[in-house]
């Protein structure tokens, strides 16, 4: 499916959902029952992607890295509601909070930038 579906002036009223954590659990169900309810277009982040279907395509992206969510997330401008569902498991409680704490505000940062019109 190409980006061009996802993002032209044809989707003006459309729901498009942006799925952040798309292949973990949360993620991965909210799809499922989005696709069920035939009136969305779905686009999952993940580090890994993901199989795109009808109505679904996956992009991977590293949130911890700025760089790349900038350059994978300043496409996606046609967004009308976000999921965030990211979430990175660690060993003990301690390392568990910096890293998906960064995930998460960096995502809102860049995001935020690119509904502002400004550069990511």
């Amino acid at each position: 499916m190409s980006q061009d579906s996802f993002s032209n002036k044809q989707n003006k009223g459309s729901k498009i959902a942006l799925v952040v954590g798309a292949n973990g659990v949360i993620g991965k169900n909210l799809i499922d029952h989005l696709v069920s309810l035939k009136d969305w277009k779905i686009i999952g982040l993940s580090r890994r992607g993901g199989e795109e279907k009808e109505r679904v395509r996956y992009i991977s992206v590293d949130l911890l890295d700025r760089g790349d969510s900038q350059d994978k997330l300043r496409k996606l401008t046609n967004v009308t509601h976000i999921f965030y569902a990211a979430y990175q498991d660690r060993p003990t409680w301690a390392e568990l909070v910096p890293p998906n704490l960064t995930m998460f505000f960096l995502f809102t940062a860049i995001y935020k930038e690119i509904k502002e019109g400004r550069k990511a």
